[in-house]
């Protein structure tokens, strides 16, 4: 096993996780819903590993706010996403944010963040199903006049931006998407302490 990658899988919510390198402390390790999660075969994680692979792009503003798009068939604000062709898709992801925004490719900076497979329930599809969700920062260089508006449309999509505390504490963005901001509470939380 020593060639092999390890993956760590949360019982609760099925996320996946490749281990590049564990926790050794005592009475540690990594947790995801509050249990330390339990080590799978790189086998097994690939194979789920190929289900509905998505990123999760994460636009941050000068407040801490994040950014939020109106989602009909959601009925809700969610993160920026888009279908991916490939894993670690960056310049994908770049070009995608590019044009929903209209902002220039130059202005925008990418970062991959981490990726994580969790089970959901699909509001389009109306079923659960299981996703492998990629997470990226997006830095935009120069924030356009826009987007520096608490609420804004771009080709008739309403954007706005959410704080943490808002997030939270809309109903509907709990109901359908509280798995992805509680990874990327997660997130920052981990860059801050960084």
């Amino acid at each position: 096993m020593e060639n092999e990658s390890v993956f760590k899988k949360c019982e609760k919510c099925g996320a996946i996780v490749k281990i590049i390198k564990d926790c050794n402390c005592e009475n540690c390790g990594i947790q995801c819903c509050g249990e330390a999660m339990k080590i799978i075969s790189q086998n097994s994680a690939e194979a789920e590993i190929n289900k509905h692979a998505h990123a999760i792009i994460i636009i941050k503003n000068e407040k801490n706010e994040f950014l939020q798009y109106y989602d009909e068939r959601w009925n809700s604000f969610l993160f920026l996403n888009c279908k991916l062709k490939s894993n670690f898709d960056i310049s994908n992801i770049i070009e995608y944010s590019s044009n929903k925004l209209k902002i220039s490719i130059d202005e925008l900076n990418c970062n991959y963040i981490t990726d994580k497979i969790h089970k959901k329930f699909s509001e389009s599809a109306k079923k659960e199903k299981e996703y492998h969700h990629y997470f990226y920062y997006i830095n935009i260089k120069n924030m356009p006049q826009i987007m520096q508006q608490k609420e804004f449309l771009i080709d008739n999509i309403k954007y706005t931006w959410y704080s943490f505390k808002e997030l939270e504490n809309d109903e509907r963005i709990q109901q359908v998407n509280s798995d992805i901001i509680s990874f990327v509470k997660e997130f920052e939380a981990i860059s801050k302490n960084n």
